[in-house]
């Protein structure tokens, strides 16, 4: 979200809310400028040891990493995940080498909010869940993806949320997992 002189976000939906919440911020200037990435940052991380604290990627387990913010109106959507994890452990044993680890869920480098752990507890799937929620260094968070099973992308309800995480995770050419809002432009 931009200064006070004009308003930037990385999507017209963004905008939108914004204005929703504060009619005065529609008489900016505004614009939207998409999310962008950059394939040589994966060279640096190619020298560095692998930031993957919490799981060894030559376990015979599948990792599934998610790397980023978990926002509040996201909380929904991990609870389907979580749900359906339950749901595959107890119809398919295969499902039990399944591991999900999420890094720097909170939007702080110290941090203590545990925003993933609590649900997993709910769901009955804690065992299988990691959560380590201070913010990763970038560097450290491609490492993680480039060292994950497969990379885990998680949206939100609000119809319009891009993830800025997509681009890292295709970059990383990982499999990926990822849930998200049928109308956002993750999708397409």
């Amino acid at each position: 979200v931009g200064a006070a002189d004009a308003l930037v976000a990385v999507s017209q939906g963004t905008i939108d809310g914004i204005v929703e919440r504060m009619p005065s911020a529609g008489q900016l200037p505004h614009a939207v400028i998409p999310l962008g990435f950059e394939a040589a940052d994966f060279e640096a991380v190619g020298a560095r040891r692998p930031a993957t604290a919490g799981f060894d990627p030559s376990d015979g387990l599948v990792h599934l990493c998610y790397v980023g913010t978990l926002l509040p109106t996201g909380l929904e959507t991990l609870r389907q995940l979580l749900g359906g994890l339950a749901r595959a452990r107890r119809d398919d044993p295969a499902a039990s080498r399944v591991r999900l680890h999420f890094f720097g869920t909170s939007n702080q480098s110290s941090s203590s909010a545990y925003r993933v752990l609590p649900c997993a507890r709910e769901c009955g799937v804690a065992d299988a869940v990691t959560e380590s929620p201070g913010r990763l260094d970038y560097l450290d968070a491609l490492s993680v993806l480039t060292h994950a099973t497969a990379i885990l992308l998680l949206g939100s309800t609000e119809r319009h949320y891009t993830a800025s995480k997509l681009y890292p995770a295709l970059l990383a050419k990982r499999p990926i997992l990822a849930l998200f809002h049928q109308a956002s432009s993750v999708v397409s």
